[in-house]
């Protein structure tokens, strides 16, 4: 998944935080487990199985790529496959912001859930929209390509 890189380096880039984080691509993964010894994740907060993970120890996020699975099951849209990895990619970056801002383990997991939600949708949209792709409206939040909320 080419475009995976221009949103990850569109995520870095966005001003959110100075501090740049890695992104590992599993392309054949359905979902990321905990992943590399020393790098897990051991609290309430972690539970190991998604589209994406971020592990702050290395500031990485690990992303799977397989959503063949979902899509034959009927839980994601062929078309809608592209967007699911990089909102999950963005949910992810967003943790990656709370833990360079010391927040992703001082407010309960629920805020920290709902801000990475939020703005993992508004990002996509912004970078869709700045893509040339016209108005980014993923999952009914809709922006013009600015970074209104974000």
């Amino acid at each position: 998944m080419c475009v995976l890189g221009d949103f990850m380096n569109y995520l870095n880039s966005s001003g959110l935080t100075t501090h740049p984080c890695e992104v590992v691509y599993i392309p054949d993964a359905p979902s990321v487990e905990a992943v590399a010894e020393g790098d897990a994740v051991d609290d309430e907060r972690n539970n190991g199985v998604g589209f994406a993970m971020y592990v702050p120890q290395s500031m990485t996020i690990y992303v799977a790529g397989n959503m063949q699975p979902y899509i034959e099951s009927g839980e994601i849209e062929q078309e809608d496959a592209d967007n699911v990895i990089l909102e999950s990619l963005a949910h992810e970056y967003v943790h990656h912001v709370q833990h360079m801002d010391n927040r992703l383990f001082l407010f309960n997991k629920e805020e920290v859930e709902r801000e990475a939600e939020e703005k993992a949708i508004l990002l996509l949209n912004d970078y869709l929209a700045n893509r040339g792709e016209g108005f980014g409206c993923w999952r009914g939040a809709c922006e013009t390509g600015t970074k209104k909320g974000i």
